[in-house]
């Protein structure tokens, strides 16, 4: 019997954890309940910071819409509370690393 996964989970991140890594494949968004994180891109040894999201905002949507990689990296800068929508909600199968 096949397990199912749930289509939006609830998650908790801690000052500076990593919630999504520029690079990796996405198979999901993020809908942020509570907290704020910066969008930051690797450049070389520095960190470029893009922009902060806060309450209400989301993220991660890009990489479902245009089928590539994640294009930066999102980390929590203070406790952070996040729906996490699977793609599957829109019918879109979850992506094999490429």
């Amino acid at each position: 019997m096949r397990k199912q996964v749930p289509l939006v989970g609830r998650r908790l991140y801690d000052t500076n954890d990593v919630i999504v890594e520029e690079g990796e494949v996405g198979n999901s968004f993020y809908l942020i309940e509570s907290g704020t994180v910066e969008v930051f891109k690797n450049k070389g040894r520095a960190e470029i910071i893009i922009g902060y999201i806060k309450k209400d905002g989301i993220f991660g949507e890009m990489a479902l819409v245009d089928g590539d990689r994640r294009s930066a990296s999102v980390r929590a800068i203070e406790p952070t509370v996040c729906r996490v929508f699977s793609a599957r909600i829109f019918s879109i199968p979850p992506r094999a690393q490429r």
